[in-house]
């Protein structure tokens, strides 16, 4: 954009200058692309900002710059534009640039126009508005009013708004589950169609009052079910004011038929209504005496220092008598304390006590040992002074509770004699199978120059397969004791325990060419000998598991954690108890996490025979182990990325 002067000198001509300035600070973003290979010859300020970049763009081609545009399908738009000669408009159109490990999404209105040089198109000149923060902004609106509904549609009461002139334009679903209308037929006036028809006048009339005069709103009325019946609910209504000015109403309606029956009955007894009275009485009295569970009253009894120290009863319906076993006149008449000595510092009148301080109720279950009888009880508090007890007898409930208790107990045992059926099937199949390798062995060496290349080839698998048999019966044995030793436990330095192991794995370690890395392992109390069997196994595996022409990398590492501090829930009453995490881990072959959890299975195997020796018993052995010392024991794993597998012990 330069030109010559009048002296021959170089010089800007003021009026293109003035043109490229206005252009290059215009508040809206221009570019210009040349070509089919759109070079990249002008963009202003705007633009710039926007690419993060300067005038060095220029000369170069735009996807080569931005190479993610065309992925977005902006070669596309131009190549559209520049052989059709048809503009192209958008309006917060999305663009997408990657700066390194960010991504930044702009929006856009703009326009794509050819642009003719000597009648033919030449390039392609776009020109938009940069529109990000009012999409941005739109968005956050949306997503305001979407959270703003789903709370409303989680409130258990029907929840509406309108505008400034009172035309209904949201209710929740709770109204439409409520009264069976549609959005259609409730929008505007259309909530009136709810209304019980003594009801509509009063409550159009109260409504338009409260527009006039911009007040809070709140009428009772009676609102239709959609199977016909009607409830009574307190509408609610409050003005939004903006400037002084009503933008729109938002407001509530509260199912209140439980508060009105409850007046009812309320008026009913101020007002003396003897015959009215006696129904409701009748009512009441029919309700205790048909109600299967028993419910009482009670009046708690107090010191001079304001301590409870015993209850009476005041009322009781004919379960309760059932329930409690006592006579009624006894029940109603005498002081708990007469009847269990011990009941207000037993858990249950404790709890009593808590519910009349904190209004809290509760549930238990509480054995009555004067009638031999468990009950589950429900308590709340009814004033500072009484509490409603509601109960039932569980005692056949409870009875098979401590059956199914008794069976699980015997199941314990059943479980443990397996065990040590399985120790001694497998310790004794030890010796014939010893002898049968001897036999063979024997057998083989006299018929060895007799044999031919398929018989020798016979005697071979014959050995592998009693070489697998016997160390199937080893494991066996090996896993029916793992879980015995807790009477014999003593403490472990775990640095003593690995390295007894890694001297019984030294041939196998210098086979594989494998190194150990033993950080700092803590003391424990435990089995010894289990102890070696699970570092022996976790050490195998990660040899036996080792990638070809991969050295063999091992680390066993420890620490100290609470366990609030674990990466996985455990149980609220562990969270404080302190833990040591030791981790065994390399960088074998690796798994499937999908399989994390049935490796521990006994026989489980991820690989063939072929593959890879072994019985399928090592990992199950490692679980019973830590599970025998109350730990727990898992596994992390990627194929090809080796496996951790972690150790967490109470301390």
């Amino acid at each position: 954009m330069s030109a010559q002067n009048d002296n021959g000198k170089g010089g800007n001509t003021p009026g293109i200058e003035n043109a490229y300035q206005f252009f290059a600070q215009a508040p809206v973003v221009i570019g210009f692309v040349r070509g089919g290979n759109y070079i990249v010859e002008f963009a202003n300020e705007g633009l710039l900002k926007i690419w993060k970049t300067d005038s060095a763009i220029y000369g170069k081609r735009l996807f080569d710059v931005f190479p993610e545009l065309e992925s977005q399908g902006f070669r596309h738009l131009l190549d559209n534009v520049r052989t059709t000669g048809n503009a192209f408009t958008a309006y917060e159109y999305p663009m997408t640039f990657e700066r390194g490990d960010a991504v930044e999404v702009y929006y856009f209105d703009f326009i794509y126009q050819p642009f003719y040089e000597a009648g033919q198109i030449a390039g392609v000149i776009a020109v938009g508005h940069d529109v990000t923060e009012k999409v941005n902004a739109k968005k956050l609106i949306e997503r305001g009013d979407r959270k703003w509904k789903q709370l409303a549609n989680s409130l258990p009461v029907i929840v509406w708004t309108s505008d400034e002139k009172g035309n209904l334009d949201f209710f929740n679903e709770l109204w439409y589950e409520t009264t069976g209308l549609t959005r259609e037929e409730s929008m505007g006036s259309g909530w009136t169609k709810a209304l019980h028809p003594e009801d509509i006048d009063r409550c159009t009339e109260a409504w338009n009052e409260a527009l006039k005069r911009r007040t809070f709103y709140e009428i009772e009325a009676r609102y239709r079910n959609k199977n016909g019946s009607y409830r009574w609910v307190l509408a609610r209504g409050i003005p939004v004011i903006e400037n002084d000015m009503i933008v729109s109403w938002h407001g509530t309606s509260t199912d209140i038929s439980g508060q009105k029956s409850v007046e009812g009955e309320l008026k009913d007894l101020v007002m003396g209504r003897n015959q009215q009275i006696e129904e409701k009485e009748n009512l009441l009295k029919s309700i205790l005496e048909n109600s299967t569970n028993g419910i009482s009253v009670s009046k708690l009894l107090f010191d001079e220092q304001g301590h409870v120290v015993d209850a009476h009863t005041i009322l009781a319906n004919d379960s309760a008598v059932k329930y409690i076993g006592i006579p009624r006149e006894e029940y109603l008449t005498k002081p708990a304390t007469h009847f269990d000595p011990n009941i207000i510092a037993s858990p249950y009148g404790q709890a009593c006590i808590r519910t009349l301080l904190t209004g809290e109720p509760f549930i238990m279950r509480y054995f009555l040992d004067f009638s031999r009888r468990w009950l589950e009880l429900t308590v709340s508090k009814m004033d500072d002074a009484h509490l409603i007890h509601h109960f039932t007898d569980v005692t056949a409930i409870r009875e098979a509770e401590m059956k199914l208790e008794k069976t699980l107990e015997d199941l314990r045992y059943s479980n443990a004699n397996l065990e040590e059926f399985a120790y001694a099937a497998s310790h004794d199949l030890k010796e014939p199978i010893r002898k049968t390798q001897f036999f063979v062995s024997r057998l083989r060496e006299e018929l060895k120059h007799s044999l031919n290349v398929e018989q020798s080839a016979l005697f071979e698998r014959l050995e592998k397969t009693q070489a697998r048999m016997k160390k199937l019966i080893e494991d066996l044995l090996e896993y029916s004791q793992s879980a015995k030793g807790e009477a014999d436990q003593e403490n472990i330095d775990l640095n003593d325990a690995i390295h007894t192991v890694l001297e019984d794995l030294e041939l196998e370690i210098e086979r594989k060419s494998a190194t150990v890395n033993i950080g700092k392992l803590p003391a424990i109390f435990g089995n010894k000998r289990q102890m070696h069997q699970l570092f022996q196994n976790l050490i195998g595996n990660a040899l036996k598991y080792c990638r070809v022409n991969v050295p063999c990398e091992i680390r066993i590492a420890a620490e100290t954690l609470r366990g609030s501090d674990v990466r996985f829930a455990v149980p609220e009453n562990l969270r404080e108890q302190v833990f040591h995490l030791i981790s065994v881990s390399d960088n074998g072959i690796g798994f499937d996490q999908m399989y994390a959890e049935s490796i521990f299975k006994v026989f489980a195997r991820l690989h063939s025979e072929e593959e890879y020796r072994g019985s399928g018993i090592g990992l199950s052995i490692v679980k019973k182990v830590v599970e025998s010392h109350h730990g727990t024991v898992w596994a992390e794993s990627k194929p090809g990325e080796g496996a951790v597998f972690f150790i967490l012990l109470p301390i």
